[in-house]
């Protein structure tokens, strides 16, 4: 699976669920694969050091300190 943002102005019908357009979720690699065009990626902050965190947050113009799950909350949430 990986994580994505939907750029194409459509919805996906999922095994799982539905993916609309501009909206994050996890879709099948070789659905990724086939139409990447359609997606963007969206990095795993959770798997992302404290100091990584806070140079996305830097690059947003957003607070950078706090504990590592209050910045994924932030980045998340921009």
């Amino acid at each position: 699976m990986k994580r994505v943002k939907l750029i194409r102005q459509c919805t996906l019908k999922l095994e799982d669920g539905e993916l609309e357009h501009s909206k994050t979720g996890e879709v099948p690699q070789e659905l990724y694969d086939n139409h990447s065009g359609w997606f963007e990626e969206v990095p795993d902050f959770e798997a992302m050091t404290v100091e990584e965190l806070q140079e996305e947050l830097r690059e947003r113009e957003l607070k950078v300190s706090g504990t590592k799950a209050e910045l994924v909350e932030r980045l998340t949430g921009a």
